[in-house]
Parts: C-alpha cells; sequence; structure tokens
C-alpha cells in the first residue's frame, strides 16, 4: 500500500521508523510539505492513503474524490476538527497508534465519493431555491417578500446565495460590509459545528432569520462545494421553512480544475425541495424563461414552479396571460403563479429597507404571494382580512385611469412571435432562446 504523509517532522521520523519493520511493507511514496502538495499527489494518483496533521473539509473531500482515505493526527487530542472534516480515522500523535491505524486501511476498498444531497423526507423542512431568468426579473424581492410571508406562519430562514449579484443585505437594510455566508463556511470548513457557526451568524429581520450572502461576487471562491453541499443539509434539518436566493447562471465549468463558478447554484439546485423560476411578464421576459426552463431540464430539476412577475390586470394583457398558459402547459406546467405590479409600494420597501408585506399588507401583490408560498409549500396560512372597502373606493377611479394610461404606454407587443420561435426553436436549435 502506497500512503502520504504530511506531519510535523519528530513525529513523521518516529512514523517511518515503525513502518519499515511492517510485513507486508506500507511504502510512503511522498513526505509532504503541506495540503496542497498532498492533494496534487493524490490527484497523480500516487497513494491509497494520507495521514496529515491538518486538514479541513474541503481538503478532505478532495482527497475522497481522487480514491484516497484520510487518517487524520491532530497535535492536539482535544482538537475537534479531525471528527468533524470527515477523515476516515483520527489517531493520536503516537507513533505506534498512527501505524496501526495506516495498517488498519491496507485491505480496504476505496472511499465512494459521494457529493450528492440526501433526498427530501418528512423530517425535512421545505428548502425553497428561488432560481430565475438573467437579468432582473425580481428573484430577490420575491425570495425576501417570501420569506417574510412564510416567516408570519412559522421559523423561516432566508440566505443570499447568489454569487453574481448579492442584493438581499441592502433590500433588507442590513450591513454589507460582512460577509456572513463566508463567516459560516469558514468556520465550519476548519472543523467547527455548523449549527454554532449559522447561529452566531443570522440575524433576525421582520418576520426571519437572515443569513447574509457575499458582500461582492468576485468572493464566490470563499464558498468551497464540499462545505456548502452540507450547509444545504443542516438547513433542511434545523429549519421548517428556508429560503435561498441564487444567481440565474448555472454552468459547469470544466477550466477551474474543481472550483466552478456557479457550484454553489448547482448545488442549492439539486439540494433544494422546490425550485422557483421567476421571470419578467413580456415578451422578452418569457423567452428567456423558456430557455431557462430548458436549462432546468438538462440539470434535471424536477421540483419547478414557474413564477411571473409584473403581471398586469388589463384587458390586452388578460390575452396575454391566456397565452402564456398555454405555451407552458405545453410544457408540462400546469400551474403558474403571477405576481401583480405594485411599482410604488415596491419602490418605497426598497428605499426603507422593509418587505412589501411592511409597506402596502392588504394590496394585491401581498395577497399573491401568499397565494405562491402556499402553493410551493402546501402548508395553509392563516386567513387575513381581505381588503378594506374604504380603501377600494378610495382607489377605483385612480385604478381604472391608471389601466387606460397602461394600455397606452405599455408596448402591446403581441406572444405569437415568441410561441412560433419556441416551436421552431425546440425542433432546431434552442440557443435563440
Amino acid at each position: 500500500m502506497n500512503i502520504l504523509l504530511c506531519l510535523h517532522s519528530e513525529l513523521e521520523t518516529s512514523v517511518l521508523r515503525v513502518l519499515e519493520g511492517c510485513k507486508p511493507s506500507v511504502v510512503v511514496v511522498r513526505r509532504c510539505a503541506d495540503g496542497a502538495e498532498v492533494l496534487a499527489s493524490a490527484q497523480a494518483g500516487l497513494a491509497e492513503l494520507a495521514v496529515v496533521d491538518e486538514a479541513d473539509r474541503t481538503l478532505v473531500a478532495e482527497l475522497h474524490a481522487c480514491g484516497v482515505r484520510v487518517v487524520a493526527v491532530p497535535r492536539d487530542p482535544a482538537a475537534q476538527w479531525a471528527r468533524n472534516t470527515r477523515c476516515d480515522a483520527v489517531a493520536p500523535p503516537i507513533a505506534e497508534t498512527v501505524v496501526e491505524a495506516i495498517v488498519a486501511f491496507r485491505d480496504a476498498p476505496p472511499p465512494v465519493c459521494d457529493r450528492t444531497v440526501s433526498r427530501h423526507s418528512q423530517e425535512e423542512g421545505h428548502l425553497i431555491a428561488v432560481w430565475g431568468t438573467p437579468g432582473a426579473p425580481g428573484r430577490s424581492t420575491v425570495a425576501r417578500d417570501l420569506a417574510n410571508v412564510l416567516g408570519a406562519a412559522g421559523s423561516t430562514i432566508l440566505i443570499d446565495a447568489d454569487t453574481r449579484s448579492p442584493c438581499l443585505a441592502q433590500l433588507l437594510g442590513c450591513n454589507e460590509e460582512t460577509s456572513a455566508i463566508v463567516a459560516v463556511a469558514r468556520r465550519f470548513n476548519h472543523g467547527e459545528r455548523i449549527a454554532t457557526a449559522v447561529g452566531d451568524n443570522v440575524e433576525q429581520v421582520a418576520s426571519f432569520a437572515f443569513l447574509a450572502g457575499l458582500n461582492t461576487g468576485a468572493r464566490w471562491r470563499e464558498l468551497p462545494v464540499a462545505v456548502v453541499d452540507d450547509l444545504w443539509k443542516h438547513i433542511k434539518q434545523s429549519w421548517p421553512m428556508a429560503v435561498v436566493d441564487c444567481a440565474a447562471e448555472c454552468e459547469h465549468d470544466e477550466l477551474e480544475y474543481g472550483m466552478e463558478r456557479d457550484a454553489v447554484t448547482l448545488s442549492l439546485l439539486a439540494a433544494a425541495t422546490a425550485v422557483l423560476c421567476v421571470s419578467s411578464f413580456d415578451p422578452l421576459g418569457i423567452r428567456r424563461l423558456l430557455r431557462q426552463l430548458d436549462v432546468a431540464h438538462e440539470l434535471g430539476v424536477q421540483r419547478s414552479h414557474v413564477v411571473l412577475t409584473g403581471a398586469r390586470s388589463s384587458r390586452g394583457r388578460a390575452v396575454d396571460r391566456r397565452q402564456i398558459e398555454a405555451l407552458l402547459a405545453g410544457r408540462g406546467f400546469e400551474s403558474v403563479s403571477w405576481l401583480r405590479c405594485d411599482r410604488e409600494h415596491l419602490e418605497q420597501a426598497v428605499m426603507r429597507g422593509v418587505t412589501h408585506d411592511e409597506i402596502a399588507p392588504q394590496c394585491g401583490l401581498s395577497h399573491d404571494m401568499r397565494n405562491l408560498a402556499e402553493a410551493v409549500t402546501g402548508v395553509p396560512l392563516p386567513v387575513r382580512r381581505r381588503f378594506w372597502r374604504r380603501r377600494q373606493h378610495q382607489h377605483a377611479a385612480a385604478g381604472k385611469e391608471g389601466a387606460l394610461a397602461s394600455e397606452a404606454t405599455f408596448p402591446q407587443v403581441s406572444l405569437r412571435a415568441v410561441v412560433q420561435a419556441s416551436a421552431t426553436a425546440r425542433g432546431t436549435d434552442r440557443m435563440g432562446m
């Protein structure tokens, strides 16, 4: 058996001396200086076992991916990192005991690298991924307001996992200088209990707990996929409801040598119990939505739910709604959630750093968000009193004039061209979506 050694000098010398008397022999193919050299040697296929005195969760996961088992020899016997990073064995810093742990793996089969996330079970909570089309269809706004609605009914956490353009901290008026999700990933990666790391970094906002995301998309490398996979497992086990905002882009990049640009989004889509595909309500948004649904099919996303934002109630828009519903029904989406346009209240919420429901709890968009929450989770929410009659009378005239104005100003682009292009692309080339 070939092994890699990465121990401090005195213990390494003692281990080598004891290994000389092993029968059959154990070959030390390389004495490594650090974890990077251990990983490089493992990727070169030089050994079946690595003995290290320091490692994190990411290194252990990458060694397992190479078919290499890991024996941890912490310098401090009381250290917890060795057990929390999923090493295959832990040995005290005594040469004879370390050799016994090595010999125990002599005939063991290689480890099975399994980065798939466990399926949703009845004991786990809802993990809702707010995904969608590129551009600005309102993914973060939907995530924020959906978490607020669910939080009023039970324990809920909102997580910003957007590695492209994170903005939830700004939408909620929180401090953007620190990145809470990076702090959680760093502490968990170095062997600290994830429950402690998450608990120390969440803050209470409105009716839900909030874990802030990156303060810039350039820090995406600080979220290792091995850590993120386990983070979703912990969230599902610890929170009945969890809403996670993520980036629209989700492509596999084979040129990053294990560090994929969109690995966090791909991990979330695999772990989520429900995926909201958010798109704007216009011909360009629908065209992007059709392409994004094709991407979801290629990724094997089976639990997606279409959400269309900025819907209008005028007569011309109602015709377009029927066309869109028929188009999506042909792709297997019988249920579509529509979120009404309420630009005035949404702008007020952004300026004040609060949720939309705190600005206008009785408006149509708040009602639509409650319907969306019930449709996604299947959990009935407490009944809220209907719109105030006085409020309806106050806005009756203004609403009628606004509808006429929107008919005159909003571009009346027929969706027929989008439908025809979709039918053509499905038979030939989908790249035009």
